[in-house]
């Protein structure tokens, strides 16, 4: 049994209104953006973020509504309040480290291997560029939507420096 998270219920509610409003995927793409396919993962529950849902709530002349609740147990996806305590010039810094240690946790898992080789992976990807450069915004994505787009580098293959 497949488990449906926060995102596939989002993605199924813009997927449903989209088609009351009688559009297209790429009909609504255009409307904000993106590609067809971006739109296709964002009615699966990938690839979504919180501008993303802004921009197609607003195309879709819906609103959005955040509800917090709090929590029984830490989530070990979530920064605890009390490390963000930073001043903001190490915020930055702080956030690419800490979606860096969870990429480097999964990569370690799921490839089944050691620490060294896959710091040297991800370190060496176009993903860990683009999370280093605070002009993208991509230092404020899940750790998991960061690894999702690792992991299509790495099935494309342009890691730099690294050979077969």
């Amino acid at each position: 049994m497949i488990m449906k998270t926060k995102f596939d219920e989002i993605g199924l509610l813009f997927l449903k209104r989209r088609k009351e409003l009688g559009l297209t995927q790429q009909q609504l793409g255009e409307k904000v953006g993106v590609t067809k396919s971006e739109i296709s993962k964002i009615e699966n529950g990938r690839g979504i973020t919180f501008s993303t849902i802004n921009k197609i709530s607003d195309a879709l002349g819906v609103a959005v509504v955040v509800e917090l609740k709090e929590k029984s147990s830490p989530s070990s996806d979530i920064i605890p309040d009390s490390l963000m305590t930073y001043s903001s010039e190490n915020t930055f810094e702080f956030l690419v480290e800490y979606i860096t240690s969870k990429v480097v946790e999964w990569i370690m898992k799921e490839q089944n291997v050691g620490l060294e080789e896959a710091l040297l992976l991800f370190h060496n990807s176009e993903t860990f560029d683009a999370l280093c450069r605070p002009d993208n915004g991509m230092y404020v994505e899940s750790p998991a939507f960061v690894y999702e787009i690792f992991q299509e580098e790495l099935r494309r293959g342009t890691l730099r420096g690294m050979t077969e």
